[in-house]
């Protein structure tokens, strides 16, 4: 992995790597910045990892990032851990980024509720072309999902966001456990349907990526909003 710079923040990133009790995998500590995986390109299948807000911010990751920090293109699943959070009808997040900018303002369909638990919550994102669902705490309902991802990027790297720490991240390709690509017609009224060709949605090989994969590249960080 290598750190990233948040363009909203002048800070330099504050990230280590550390063992910890329970997490044979070891855990990333991000108080400021971000971490993007090296070595993986992810275009469908699953992202289950286990994440501790350690401030009152909106930790998360993304997903299928494309393109120069700053003004990337991405998928984004966030949380906002502010007390209320449970009770909050924003609790849990999905938003595009389109050149950079994460458009949380524009999509309000795509947060809710969520069962968040005060301190460590277990999050599995599935992906499938244009849709992904999202468990929590090993729910068997998803307590979110997405219809339509609204990003242009149809793959690319993984970055997570603190302030938080990560843990026993497994990324799976291709394992999307029966989730179709797309919604039926009939579940999108008045809204425009894009479709792609099967050939961009192939699936690359199975594997396991965990976040003791380490590096030192410092690259800036996209903007983004919240």
């Amino acid at each position: 992995w290598h750190t990233v710079q948040d363009a909203d923040n002048p800070d330099r990133p504050d990230v280590k790597f550390i063992g910890h009790e329970g997490f044979p995998q070891g855990a990333i500590v991000l108080k400021n910045g971000s971490v993007v995986l090296d070595g993986l390109s992810f275009r469908d299948g699953f992202i289950e990892f286990d994440m501790k807000a350690t401030a009152q911010d909106i930790p998360g990751i993304q997903f299928r990032g494309h393109g120069e920090p700053g003004h990337q293109d991405a998928e984004e699943f966030y949380l906002r851990s502010f007390p209320e959070c449970r009770a909050s009808n924003d609790c849990i997040q999905y938003a595009p980024v389109i050149h950079g900018f994460m458009l949380w303002n524009a999509y309000p369909q795509y947060q809710t509720q969520a069962p968040i638990l005060d301190g460590w919550n277990h999050f599995k994102l599935v992906v499938s072309g244009h849709r992904m669902n999202v468990y929590i705490n090993h729910s068997t309902q998803p307590m979110l999902a997405v219809g339509n991802l609204e990003s242009s990027s149809t793959e690319g790297f993984i970055q997570l966001r603190g302030p938080a720490v990560f843990a026993n991240l497994t990324v799976t390709p291709g394992a999307v456990e029966g989730l179709r690509r797309f919604l039926p017609l009939l579940d999108f009224p008045g809204q425009d349907r894009r479709h792609f060709d099967v050939g961009q949605l192939s699936c690359g090989a199975a594997g396991h990526f965990f976040v003791g994969d380490r590096g030192d590249h410092h690259p800036q960080r996209a903007q983004r909003q919240r």
